[in-house]
Formats: structure tokens, sequence, C-alpha cells
């Protein structure tokens, strides 16, 4: 006889702690069970963090769902069932099939909470039509497909299969790809069931003044197949499978309301390129949880140059960068876009290191050992020192790709030396790290050694100087008036 579910889908604790008891006998008795369920679900996360092994389940790459927990009853007692993600409507209208995972936490024969992860493959769901949202581990009665149950090293415990509702008699395992011989004859006997699983990452840029407008920047996808085996001659059905199709969505908000015209037409133009962004936009979705929420906005630098990023807010999860459009009224449009391509890496190492101290530690090993010894003066001197490592080509392969859209026919000289704008000078200091000023009290800059070491002869670096001022301030190192390459930015 199936297992008769005593409530069903009653949401967690938390959801609870403001309700008006009731004095039914039968639901103080619910409450208080739901009470010690609260008190589980912190044991469960502090289980979890400790006990599940990342790299064997690779298609799980986020963390459960704490707030979506559910508690549910079964003959044996309670359990905590928590999904990892929630089923989107658009990743429905694209399958024939849905794949879930959920971690679920209940008490095992010796009085101790036991973790697992049940992964089901609902098939045919244009016609079964699950709920979801209401799918868990001993409730199913609707249920048509496989249900995986792992514990948290991915050991198979039980693969069982439901044709709706009923659970078949067959013997089914995962089949061990790496066995699969491609020569040998598929043994007649056997049942196989495919269930194949589309996952498509996307990037996005978004204005939180306009959530409609959405672009995107970059969509990848990856396919995993499992496949599920049956040699009893007792599985009853056929065959079949399905495919499943998650869309995976990082949004990274930029925030350009405060922006002029001029810039945000460059900023909306720098969203679309392929090359050189989108690989330093990779690097920022590195770390899934990295909340990097970008502000931009028109004003007055603190050094008076052309650019600048403030750290990041953690009450509000946001880094601010300002552009002295003022300053700089001649500046092209290549010079303001090579600028905020600078400041989103200074907004991206900022943002990593006030959402993710500790990993942005092991990111951003070598900029975190020169910050920690003190190799550099200031902040700002050693993330353009990460720079030099890791992000010039990055902007160099940006802007190259933004003048060819905007019709440039310029060399991959003048575009290295235009990536370099910003790492060329900083402030002198004296033996004990003082800045030296002039007499009108202004910053002394010389040559940053990174630009020293890089371009070695004198006539080179001269050449990257009198670029960069060129397309800034349309005069050369000498105060001569020069036409720059870019168009009038109009700023």
């Amino acid at each position: 006889m199936k297992k008769q579910k005593i409530a069903n889908y009653l949401k967690t604790g938390i959801l609870f702690l403001g309700m008006i008891l009731v004095l039914n006998s039968c639901q103080k008795e619910e409450l208080s069970l739901v009470d010690t369920t609260v008190n589980n679900l912190e044991k469960v996360k502090k289980m979890y963090a400790a006990q599940f092994n990342k790299s064997a389940f690779t298609r799980i790459t986020s963390e459960p769902l704490w707030e979506k927990a559910n508690v549910h009853f079964s003959e044996d007692g309670q359990y905590i069932e928590i999904p990892y993600r929630e089923v989107k409507q658009k990743d429905l209208e694209k399958s024939t099939s849905m794949s879930l995972d959920h971690l679920v936490a209940s008490v095992n024969s010796s009085g101790e909470v036991e973790l697992n992860i049940v992964h089901y493959f609902a098939q045919d769901i244009k016609n079964t039509n699950p709920n979801f949202e209401q799918l868990n581990y001993y409730d199913t009665d609707t249920f048509h497909g496989f249900i995986t149950k792992y514990d948290l090293n991915k050991n198979v415990i039980a693969v069982n299969r439901f044709i709706n509702g009923i659970k078949t008699q067959g013997n089914f395992t995962i089949k061990d790809k790496k066995k699969n011989d491609l020569l040998s004859r598929a043994n007649e006997d056997c049942l196989l069931v495919s269930e194949s699983i589309t996952t498509e990452y996307c990037m996005f840029w978004y204005n939180p003044d306009n959530f409609d407008e959405v672009e995107i920047i970059i969509c990848n996808t990856d396919t995993q197949t499992i496949t599920y085996e049956d040699c009893s001659g007792s599985s009853g059905g056929g065959g079949g499978g399905g495919t499943t199709t998650i869309s995976i969505e990082d949004r990274y908000q930029i925030n350009d309301s405060n922006l002029k015209p001029c810039m945000s037409k460059i900023l909306d133009s720098i969203k679309k390129l392929s090359t050189g962004v989108s690989s330093i936009i990779q690097k920022f979705s590195g770390n899934t949880n990295i909340g990097f929420n970008w502000v931009l906005k028109d004003g007055t630098t603190i050094n008076g140059g052309p650019g600048q990023t403030t750290g990041y807010d953690k009450s509000t999860n946001l880094v601010t960068s300002t552009f002295n459009t003022q300053a700089y009224s001649n500046a092209s449009e290549l010079s303001w876009a090579r600028t905020i391509m600078h400041e989103s890496v200074h907004a991206y190492i900022m943002a990593s290191f006030g959402v993710d101290y500790i990993s942005s530690k092991n990111s951003f090993a070598d900029f975190f050992s020169d910050y920690r010894k003190e190799k550099y003066p200031n902040l700002n001197d050693a993330q353009h020192a990460e720079f030099v490592r890791n992000y010039v080509n990055d902007i160099k392969a940006s802007l190259k790709e933004y003048g060819n859209k905007k019709g440039y026919n310029l060399t991959d000289e003048f575009y290295t030396d235009m990536a370099w704008g910003g790492l060329t000078h900083w402030s002198k200091r004296d033996s004990s790290g003082n800045v030296l000023t002039d007499s009108s009290g202004n910053p002394i800059m010389e040559m940053t050694p990174w630009f020293q070491t890089t371009f070695s002869n004198t006539n080179d670096r001269n050449r990257v100087l009198n670029t960069n001022a060129i397309e800034l301030t349309k005069k050369d190192m000498n105060g001569t008036t020069k036409t720059p390459k870019g168009q009038d930015a109009g700023c």
C-alpha cells in the first residue's frame, strides 16, 4: 500500500514564527514539529557546507534555495526538502522533460540527521503536467519518470521509475558512460532511457531603472546525458527519454542614469561587444555570487583624471565609477570607451573583495600578496599592477572591436597603446613613502616600473603617451594641437 501523506506542502517554520497559535491539539503537535524543523534547518546548512562534494555534482553549481525549504511528512516522520532552483515557464516551453535536484534532510533509524541529493527526471511533461512546486520524495502519486537518490558524494542509493504514479518493478541503474564501448553491441535484453540536460548560461547587463531592457552579453550551452539501464526484463513500459532545457542567468546591474547621454551611448556600444570585454565579463562571472552592481555617473574626480572608481559599498552592494567629462570635453569616443573599460576592471576587483573576501584572495593571489606586503603605496597602484598582469590585452581587444564596429581602420599598435592609458604614471614618493608635490601642491608624477619594463624603448614610450594625450585632450605631450583618430564624443 502506498504511503499516505500526513501533511502536504507545509512551509518551513520560518514562515510560521508570526502565526497565531491554534488551540487544536493536532495543530499544536504539527507546530511543535515545525519548530523542531526550524532548529534542524540551521543544522542542515552547517552539515551541507561541511559534507557536500561539489566536484562530484558538476551540474549543481548553486546553493540550495534555503528560503524555499518545505517540511513534509512520511510514515517514517518529518523531513525537509529544499530545491536548488525554481522551474521557469520559458524552460518548460523548450523542454519535453524536466530535471530537478533537491536536497533532502531526514532522520535515519539511528536518530541522526541524514542528507541526500534527490534527482527528479520528470518525463512527458506536456501530457503529465507535474506540479514542481509540490514535488517531494515521499509523494509520488502522479509522478511520471525517474527519481534517483544519492549521498553527498554522489554514490547512488536508489533509482526508481514511476509510470503515472505507479512504481515499476524494474531494477534500474545509472549506466556508466566510461564503460560504454561504442564498438560493442547493445544488450537487447536491457531497457535504456536517456535523459538529456541542456543548460544555457547567459550573462546580461541591465539597467535597474528599466528592467525590460535586458541585453544579452554572451550565452554558452552545456549538455549532459544520464542513461538509465534495466536488464532485469521487468521494468514495464517502453524506453524513450526526454530533453530538459535549463536557463541560468547571471545579471550584472549597470546603472547609468546619471551619465551624460554621450557616455551612455558609448556604454551601450560596449555592452554589445563579443571579444575582450566579453572575456572580462566572464572573469566577473567566475564567482556566481559576485553581485557585480556598478553605478556610473558624471562628476568631478578626486585626482582630476578622466575617471575614478570608489570602494565597494556592502550596504548597497554597489561600486561607483565617476567620469569627469567636464574637464575633458575634447576627449574622443575612443578615449572615453577605453576609460569606461578601464574603470570596469577597477569595479570588478573592488566588488570581488567586497562580496567574497576569502575567495578573492585566491582569485587574485598576486594582487593580494602585493597588497598584504605593501609592495605598492596604495590600493589603486596595486590594482594597476593587476591590470598589467591580466587585463591590458582584454581592454585592447575590446577597444579594437569597438573601433572596428564604428568604422575605424586602425593598427593593433594604436589599440595596444590606448589600452595602457592610466597605467603609465604614478605619484612619485620619497624613501618614507610620502607623495612628493610641486610648488602648487600637485603630485609629481613618474613612470611606473611596468610601463618602463614593457616599453623599454624611449620612442615607444613617447608614442604611447602622445597617443593617449591626443585622444584625451587633442594635444600631444608638448602641448601641440593634434587631430585624434577617434571622433569627438560630444561630451
